[in-house]
């Protein structure tokens, strides 16, 4: 036994976690719990956070919702030829800052946008700055790394925007804790169905029309670490729990860090005065 255990420390290897059977949380004391934690992310004057967006092209073949066009998402007669043609989940990372009342700011390798409300700018392969218009990203069977991380800067709601008012937005919450191993601390897991009405708030047309899972994993303490959504149409089957991306959904992970006063958010001129044009 203490060889076995030497050998993981060694090896770097955690212990397995375990898992309490997952509870009701609608008790006062569980909901209160982290409707508290999430209040904090949704009245935060900054933070940075890691997304990690993946969308299954089965997704753009079966949804209809003729909105999703505006986003940059390839128009209905390209949806079944793109699946076809791209069985594989397309993923994407972005690193994101908000700062209060200034627009969220995105990157992803050289690429780097602003976003405030709807409009979206970013800095061009010369140089410049663009609005994005409609048709910019997500588009069809040769898009890029780049238009897939440009359509996700479009989309992607922030943190807050998904946990803002958690408690009147999520239905059959559970909580489960996780026993942390050798490298790694106790967790507080909450799962539960995230409103349509709130996703389709969040994601505008791309949350429309989708039946929608959510994560949120805290310290034992009580702080939001991660956030992880998992999005299907509705009348599909629901993601297994151990999915790592949905067969024909879409699937979203923040992780959040930085909470403190000293974000900023510098946006170039030129992108100001298109977002505000």
């Amino acid at each position: 036994m203490f060889a076995a255990l030497a050998s993981s420390v060694l090896l770097g290897v955690a212990a397995p976690q375990e898992s309490t059977s997952p509870q009701d949380a609608s008790n006062t004391q569980d909901l209160t719990a982290l409707t508290s934690a999430a209040r904090e992310i949704a009245e935060a004057s900054s933070y940075r956070f890691k997304a990690d967006a993946r969308i299954h092209p089965r997704m753009l073949a079966q949804n209809k919702a003729a909105g999703h066009q505006k986003h940059g998402i390839v128009t209905q007669p390209e949806r079944a030829a793109y699946a076809k043609e791209n069985p594989e989940v397309g993923s994407v990372e972005l690193d994101g800052e908000f700062v209060r009342s200034q627009p969220i700011h995105f990157e992803n390798g050289d690429l780097e946008a602003f976003r405030l409300g709807e409009k979206l700018v970013y800095q061009s392969s010369d140089g410049s700055w663009k609005l994005s218009p409609p048709g910019v990203g997500h588009q069809g069977s040769d898009a890029t790394d780049r238009d897939l991380a440009l359509w996700a800067a479009c989309v992607v709601p922030a943190p807050h925007e998904l946990l803002r008012d958690l408690e009147n937005n999520v239905l059959d919450l559970t909580r489960e804790e996780e026993e942390g191993g050798l490298l790694s601390s106790d967790k507080i897991l909450y799962r539960g169905q995230l409103k349509q009405e709130r996703l389709a708030e969040c994601m505008n047309a791309l949350g429309e029309g989708l039946t929608c899972s959510i994560l949120i994993t805290t310290t034992a303490e009580g702080d939001i670490e991660t956030v992880e959504l998992n999005a299907v149409p509705e009348g599909s089957p629901a993601p297994s729990a151990t999915e790592d991306a949905p067969t024909q959904g879409l699937s979203l992970r923040f992780e959040l860090m930085d909470r403190n006063d000293d974000i900023e958010v510098d946006v170039p001129v030129e992108g100001q005065e298109l977002l505000l044009s």
